[in-house]
């Protein structure tokens, strides 16, 4: 149990390991994905290209960009210049300030890209996209989230996981305890090597014994046979009873009726292959009481009537000595 517990704890470190990696870069797709597709449609608003002619461009792009920000739950979203100049920032000091990050290079080549740097907010997943006027650029849009939101995020998924698993990994021990009292309970608190060996016992008991033995569950299978039983059908020992139905070895065996009635008959003639038998057929039952099966044992009448006639001979002849 220790061990199955030590592996499962392996197995769950390596997959958690597994999973951060994915799910950070899935999210760092995400998120940089999403960035760029708001710098982008930024980037193409008709009023956004025309603030850049004006005489105060920040004070029509900063409204426009922190209302964008606050739909898209982003970190922040810069608005710069050729030269990096910011119109806008979620930090109204920072207006008017240049640009940090040195990732614009590709952007005022006409290029949208998303990038990792070091912004006066702290390291950031960011996403931009070219201003474009009359096929110049003229300036960038930057649209970011800090790496530490992500982090946060892959955190608090990682924890809902984790909550989960050890809720499966308790229950699922919970339920293989219960299991296994279950089969240890059916199986009469054996141990795999007991019933192993009783088994063999069985097996060696069952072959030494001179009377033919049948076994049936209660669907009328064949669950036992042994040597003595193959010799009265006349059927050889290769040819597997075990599985078949009484009914297609034994015609009127009467072992499913004692099956169904639980009650044990004695001494009954009975006819195979035109050779007499007397019968014993018993109910097995189980540690619940419940009839699970039948079993039969044949024993040939003519060497019974042989032996009576021997024991009265014997008998006879002890008479005489007497006399």
């Amino acid at each position: 149990m220790v061990g199955i517990s030590l592996v499962i704890l392996l197995i769950g470190g390596i997959f958690e390991y597994t999973f951060k990696t994915i799910m950070e870069e899935n999210l760092k797709h995400e998120k940089g994905t999403k960035a760029l597709s708001v710098a982008q449609s930024i980037a193409n608003m008709p009023e956004i290209q025309r603030a850049f002619f004006r005489e105060n461009p920040s004070a029509i792009i900063q409204p426009i960009a922190e209302q964008i920000r606050e739909k898209v739950d982003a970190e922040f979203i810069v608005v710069g210049n050729r030269k990096e100049i910011r119109y806008s920032h979620p930090n109204p000091l920072r207006i008017g300030q240049k640009m940090v990050g040195g990732d614009n290079v590709k952007v005022f080549e006409g290029e949208s890209v998303i990038s990792e740097s070091i912004g006066t907010l702290g390291p950031s997943l960011r996403g931009k996209a070219p201003i474009f006027h009359k096929g110049e650029v003229i300036g960038v849009v930057s649209v970011g989230y800090l790496q530490t939101d992500i982090e946060s995020e892959v955190s608090k998924i990682r924890k809902k996981i984790f909550i989960a698993t050890m809720a499966i990994l308790f229950g699922g021990l919970a339920a293989a305890l219960l299991i296994s009292l279950n089969i240890k309970r059916a199986i009469l608190g054996l141990e795999p090597k007991e019933i192993a060996w009783m088994y063999q016992e069985k097996h060696a008991i069952l072959e030494s014994i001179y009377e033919g033995i049948i076994a049936i569950d209660t669907e009328g299978k064949i669950t036992v046979v042994n040597e003595t039983a193959h010799k009265i059908l006349d059927i050889p020992n290769h040819v597997l009873l075990r599985g078949k139905r009484i009914e297609e070895v034994i015609s009127n065996s009467q072992l499913l009726h004692v099956v169904k009635s639980g009650k044990a008959e004695y001494d009954q003639e009975f006819t195979i292959n035109g050779n007499s038998f007397f019968v014993n057929r018993v109910p097995i039952i189980s540690h619940k009481n419940n009839v699970i099966g039948a079993v039969a044992s044949l024993r040939n009448k003519s060497e019974i009537s042989k032996l009576l006639q021997e024991l009265t001979h014997i008998k006879s002849y002890a008479e005489g000595l007497r006399a």
